[in-house]
């Protein structure tokens, strides 16, 4: 199977909480090293399936994503901002007008990494940012839950060692301008996410989506994790139930009053979801990714698949 779906470890199986953690990952990221001058103001686009990061290395700046206070970012603090369409930074509240990132002129130093200057040649902000995208529907999944704004003192994180270190790095790779800069940096962008992330998942108590809060069951998670590392098992309640360690009766009750579903709905619902990002991210013939989810034919799948989610495997390739 390609690789939208995580393979369970032991340690995930005992941890379902921590081995999403560890699932966790993205295609695909595009960082540009920004030298701001005062006066100025830019806004830029959020688009779905991403996360936007920005650290500030020297001086400060105003962000403003709709929906939020707008916030001032200091030198050392991390942001990451979700799914939005679009928000804004300034330099100071005098500037009224933005220009739009995308009209802005950038300088490529790789593939997937830029700098970029702009400005009215007033007090300096050097800022790190970056887009990351996710074609992975566990990952997917995190970013639909997360706030729009998780804002990161690097050096007050309890994971603040290791955000500091990729952040130097970045910094490092930047100033160095070196052959094979530019992958380095972008590598460092995905770990620099992926702590932010983890920082946000760990100091929280409950999340507002069930499924996070069901990992973290000790029974249900074990369970949730299950289906997520193997969607084409053929599962049943009883195998369910045995993987979380209830009698089947009890494992039902716990799950649906956990997730809102019964075990047999999320399975379906987490296959389709799987589905769907394979049909977008793959070349895979659609028989082939039926067969890999579990189902015994085609028509089997078409039929689930439109049932979940309103329209047929084919037109969601066509469309992609």
């Amino acid at each position: 199977m390609p690789e939208t779906a995580w393979k369970p470890t032991d340690s995930a199986s005992a941890d379902p909480f921590g081995g999403a953690l560890h699932a966790l990952r993205f295609c695909d990221a595009l960082c540009c090293r920004s030298l701001m001058t005062a006066p100025w103001g830019v806004s830029i686009p959020a688009p779905e399936a991403t996360l936007t990061f920005t650290t500030v290395l020297q001086g400060e700046c105003l962000l403003r994503v709709p929906g939020e206070s707008e916030r001032s970012l200091r030198t050392g603090q991390f942001t990451l901002i979700g799914p939005c369409d679009r928000y804004e930074m300034r330099s100071s509240r005098a500037v009224k007008r933005y220009v739009d990132l995308e009209s802005m002129e950038s300088c490529n130093l790789g593939l997937r990494y830029e700098s970029m200057e702009y400005g009215g040649g007033g007090e300096p902000c050097v800022m790190f940012c970056g887009i990351v995208r996710s074609d992975h529907p566990l990952t997917t999944r995190v970013i639909e839950a997360m706030p729009s704004v998780v804002h990161i003192d690097g050096w007050e994180s309890p994971h603040s060692e290791l955000l500091r270190s990729a952040m130097g790095m970045m910094v490092h790779e930047a100033a160095r301008n070196e052959p094979g800069g530019a992958a380095s940096i972008t590598r460092l962008a995905d770990l620099l996410v992926l702590q932010g992330i983890r920082s946000w998942l760990t100091s929280r108590e409950s999340f507002d989506a069930d499924w996070l809060n069901a990992l973290r069951d000790p029974s249900v998670g074990r369970a949730v994790a299950a289906i997520h590392g193997d969607p084409g098992r053929d599962w049943t309640l009883n195998r369910l139930a045995s993987e979380s360690g209830l009698s089947r009766s009890a494992f039902a009750a716990s799950f649906s009053k956990q997730l809102g579903k019964t075990p047999m709905q999320y399975v379906t619902a987490w296959r389709i979801e799987v589905a769907s990002s394979m049909i977008l991210e793959t070349d895979a013939p659609i028989a082939q990714i039926a067969e890999q989810l579990g189902y015994s034919s085609e028509t089997a799948f078409a039929r689930a698949f439109k049932r979940t989610a309103g329209r047929t495997p084919g037109s969601l390739r066509r469309n992609r």
